[in-house]
């Protein structure tokens, strides 16, 4: 191993060099930071931090619909009012509608543009020029009024019926009801949203000759793009089709009010008060005036179908016994019932068996509910109390 060596008095006279250069210059003088808006200049970097933020500082532009920031994504099939609307934090707005690029306009005045439109596509670019020097904060919305009447929800509707509301669906029947010109234009959303329901539910059910090619797992997706949609209508034929697709998915969180299909809800008011979620059972739900008259409104899948006939049995029981307790077996074991299905059939072979007085036999479905959403919480509590 070696060491590099360096002449003494050459190292000698670069340092005093050095020492007589530092003596010429004096010392150094202290640093400046700059303000890069304006002429100001700070001796220290937090002063010009607090500087910055105090007197060059920007919020981001944003859009207020009905109290809540809307998606990047959005849109609106319910009317919306001047006053709901908001733009905070902006200076200009730059607009395209319907592709079409329209003049700035100022803030003040896109409630009016939005609430005035019931089929139309906005690209707002909200600005705020906070500084003249600075650039400025951008936020774009990309929103779609979609707001149809209501006499096209109902000749919707009435297609929907004609074509779909029967025991032997196809995805034919689906494609021409899709097809139907009262389904084009702004009602479409609505009239998709309920052909993926009826395909969902095809898909779920995956019958010999119904046209279906997808797995059994895409019925979720269907039943999802169907519910997002629907969910913002409330009329007669929207709101049982979201009963269905939220009773498929075992979702009993939002029950507001019978459906008025009397079979779902009664189903619903033995299963929603067992979720453990904060739901108001409703007391209505089987009472209906005598000499109503019922029509066929939508179709829906057999694992539901069995659900309910197993519900409707089940209520009208006053006593426990064998035959009971190897139907409720039979049911929960059925090969055509899917995992949330078999569930519900748990739930309703348990709370019958506790409403009858057969603790005993509520222990099976019980056991099988402790650790399922959304009954476990239930099941648990009731089996602490349960001596066999």
């Amino acid at each position: 191993m070696g060491a590099a060596s360096y002449q003494e008095d050459i190292l000698r006279r670069f340092f005093e060099a050095t020492e007589t250069t530092t003596s010429i210059l004096g010392p150094p003088a202290p640093p400046r930071h700059f303000c890069p808006f304006c002429n100001n200049f700070f001796t220290d970097r937090f002063l010009l931090s607090d500087h910055l933020s105090s007197s060059h500082s920007g919020s981001r532009p944003v859009l207020v619909i009905a109290g809540t920031e809307p998606g990047q994504i959005s849109t609106f099939r319910q009317p919306l009012r001047m006053e709901q609307i908001a733009v905070e934090n902006c200076t200009v707005v730059r607009l395209r509608l319907n592709g079409v690029i329209q003049d700035e306009v100022l803030p003040q005045n896109v409630p009016t543009l939005l609430s005035q439109e019931t089929d139309a596509d906005f690209c707002l670019n909200l600005i705020n020029q906070f500084d003249e020097v600075a650039a400025p904060i951008t936020q774009s919305y990309y929103i779609g009024i979609r707001i149809p009447a209501k006499e096209s929800l109902d000749a919707v509707d009435r297609v929907f019926i004609r074509h779909l509301a029967n025991s032997a669906l196809q995805m034919s029947q689906v494609a021409a009801f899709l097809k139907e010109s009262c389904c084009q234009g702004v009602v479409r959303d609505y009239a998709d949203a309920l052909g993926s329901y009826a395909r969902g539910l095809l898909v779920k059910d995956q019958a010999v000759g119904t046209g279906v090619t997808l797995h059994p797992d895409e019925a979720d997706d269907l039943y999802g793009v169907a519910l997002e949609v629907l969910k913002e209508f409330q009329r007669p034929l929207s709101v049982v089709v979201c009963g269905l697709i939220r009773f498929a998915f075992n979702d009993f969180s939002v029950i507001s009010g019978p459906t008025r299909f009397h079979r779902l809800d009664r189903c619903n008011s033995i299963l929603a008060p067992l979720s453990g979620l904060t739901v108001h059972p409703v007391e209505d739900s089987v009472a209906y005036p005598s000499g109503s008259t019922f029509r066929k409104l939508c179709p829906f899948d057999q694992a539901i179908d069995r659900v309910l006939d197993l519900s409707d049995r089940l209520q009208r029981q006053t006593r426990w016994g064998p035959t009971l307790l190897e139907d409720c077996r039979q049911a929960a074991e059925a090969q055509t019932l899917g995992s949330r299905d078999r569930v519900k059939v748990l739930a309703l072979w348990a709370a019958t068996a506790r409403r009858l007085g057969a603790e005993a036999a509520a222990l099976e479905p019980l056991r099988q509910l402790r650790a399922t959403y959304p009954f476990g919480k239930w099941a648990s509590k009731h089996l602490d109390g349960i001596t066999e």
